[in-house]
């Protein structure tokens, strides 16, 4: 009796291929609408010209940075984790490494210095200050 029958344990064997299909269907479905929610916030800011204000030119900045994130890490997510085709090269794993840390470091960041700087000048917090122009070029 070998190890494997006298454990007791019965493996099955499962497909995955119609799990990993809805997976790949719905990481590609939301990766399209933030691409073309992105691409519709970078095309309303650049055509009504209206990249004046730091809160704009902010959010201007994270739709890009999630416009790069979506065409170039979203594909290689699918290809490695949804279809378990892990033969890409060693450097564009390092740059989808990068990119991936860079993105969920910048984003957040600039969301919150886009509601410090907001709630520093609508509250009148800085309405006072001698350097409240310096202060906001340094949170922006």
């Amino acid at each position: 009796m070998s190890e494997e029958e006298g454990s007791g344990v019965l493996e099955e064997e499962y497909d995955e291929g119609s799990t990993r299909d809805i997976w790949a269907i719905l990481t590609w479905t939301v990766v399209g609408v933030t691409i073309l929610l992105n691409l519709s916030l970078i095309f309303l800011l650049v055509i009504k010209r209206n990249l004046h204000s730091i809160a704009n030119k902010l959010i201007f900045a994270v739709a890009i940075s999630d416009l790069i994130y979506g065409c170039m890490v979203s594909p290689f997510f699918v290809e490695n984790y949804v279809r378990l085709n892990w033969e890409q090269s060693l450097a564009y794993c390092r740059f989808y490494t990068f990119y991936f840390t860079f993105h969920d470091v910048f984003a957040p960041l600039c969301l919150i210095a886009l509601s410090i700087y907001v709630s520093l000048k609508f509250t009148g917090v800085t309405a006072e200050l001698k350097w409240k122009r310096q202060i906001y070029i340094g949170l922006s």
